[in-house]
């Protein structure tokens, strides 16, 4: 235990002691008191090995997440970004087939033949 070899020749002190610091009862003679230390230790691994396997496995396993489906704009909601295409949302079919948000405004601007300051 913590790097010292506990047997029956070790004193009964300090076989107690490893007892209390486990807060393992510490009655009976050397051999009940090695005992108690030996079957707490056992079971110590076998909780962890129980853990460590009990990891791996929901490690393992994969829960599946469903995607939350986009709020439905509006009628209104939609009409207005028809206009402009601003702010991005999944709606249009042109929005939607873009990666990128800004994708559709730079296509419309390249083919477009009048100027930005037209626009105002």
């Amino acid at each position: 235990m913590n790097g010292v070899k506990l047997d029956t020749n070790t004193p009964l002190r300090v076989i107690r002691g490893a007892c209390e610091s486990l807060g393992l009862s510490q009655r009976g003679g050397k051999g009940t008191c090695l005992e108690r230390l030996w079957r707490h230790l056992e079971l110590q691994e076998l909780i962890a090995a129980q853990a460590a396997e009990r990891e791996l496995k929901g490690a393992q396993e994969r829960v599946p997440q469903a995607s939350v489906p986009p709020k439905t704009p509006t009628d209104e909601e939609v009409l207005c970004h028809q206009l402009t295409h601003q702010p991005y949302i999944k709606v249009g079919v042109s929005c939607v087939s873009r990666t990128e948000p800004d994708k559709m405004h730079m296509f419309l601007m390249r083919n477009a033949q009048v100027k930005v300051t037209d626009l105002w």
